[in-house]
């Protein structure tokens, strides 16, 4: 099995917005809703994204292609959903 990734920032990623937040790290995503402050939801995580996630993605393709049929999921997918982020992004920059 190859290296793990080096985890440099113990949040790797977060979220607020007008209902609450979410962050996620690699062991946990934590929900905190504004009208219950205090009782965050906190949802263990198992895996990682290489290899664990990586594996059903890449197996996939390789049975499409052994199959002779598109993948499930698509290089357009991949694009619409970096486009969907970048826009939900993009409030956030402005000031």
């Amino acid at each position: 099995m190859g290296a793990q990734p080096e985890i440099i920032d113990e949040v790797a990623g977060a979220v607020t917005g007008t209902l609450g937040s979410a962050s996620v790290t690699h062991t946990e995503l934590t929900i905190a809703l504004k009208d219950q402050p205090g009782d965050p939801q906190i949802i263990p995580l198992q895996g990682s994204w290489f290899p664990d996630a990586f594996g059903g993605s890449m197996g996939e393709l390789l049975q499409a292609i052994a199959e002779g049929r598109q993948p499930m999921t698509s290089g357009d997918d991949n694009l619409a959903t970096i486009r969907m982020a970048s826009a939900a992004e993009l409030p956030a920059t402005i000031k």
